[in-house]
């Protein structure tokens, strides 16, 4: 079960390490104005985006940094952190899975880290999915300045901003289902490592045995 472990513990991290470089939530926006319709897609990494604009006039793509949004920011950052250090925690089961076939005391480490790799991964896109739409709100004004405020994670609404018609739709991209899955991948991993064999004791010679001269 060792190497069970080990090579489920490879797959989780593969799967966690991608969300790196997903998009974690997607924004897409279309305004009426005048009988002439413009639509906003972006995409929100960890470390940034994309915001596709599509205009009767044309098209345009700009990308994206957290600089000027830094509640959005920080919340980002702080999904990142718990990534990568599921990621690390993922790592160190594999190595001491591994080697838990010679030494067997190592299969409840690697246990150990696979739990807490397994923790931290499903941590970052839960605290994202919490705290992101309270950030979104703060940087971009709410309501007041946009004509709609964000009530959650995921959604899709239509309002009238000065008789203009703005739809909006938002959830999680695919970057932010990846550590949810890898997670559960960890967790095999991390429970086929407890799991691994012991190296069995001698049994004691028979009475009266005597070994062959």
């Amino acid at each position: 079960m060792g190497k069970i472990g080990a090579v489920a513990g490879l797959v989780g991290i593969v799967i966690v390490a991608a969300a790196l470089v997903g998009p974690w939530w997607t924004f897409s926006a279309s305004i009426t104005v005048i009988g002439f319709e413009s639509d906003v897609d972006a995409e929100f990494g960890l470390f940034g985006g994309v915001a596709r604009l599509t205009t009767p006039a044309g098209s345009s793509t700009e990308t994206l940094n957290y600089s000027e949004s830094p509640n959005i920011g920080a919340v980002f950052t702080s999904g990142m952190v718990f990534t990568v250090l599921a990621v690390g925690f993922g790592v160190l089961m594999v190595v001491l899975s591994a080697m838990s076939g010679a030494r067997p005391r190592l299969g409840r480490a690697a246990a150990l880290m696979g739990v807490l790799a397994f923790a931290l991964a499903l941590a970052g896109p839960m605290y994202v999915m919490n705290a992101l739409p309270a950030a979104v709100n703060a940087d971009t004004g709410g309501g007041a300045t946009t004509g709609y405020t964000l009530e959650g994670f995921s959604g899709a609404e239509s309002t009238t901003v000065l008789g203009n018609t703005v739809s909006v739709a938002y959830g999680g991209g695919w970057g932010w289902y990846l550590p949810l899955a890898g997670a559960f991948v960890l967790l095999v991993g991390a429970v086929a490592s407890l799991r691994a064999p012991r190296a069995s004791a001698a049994l004691p010679p028979p009475p009266g045995y005597a070994p062959p001269p």
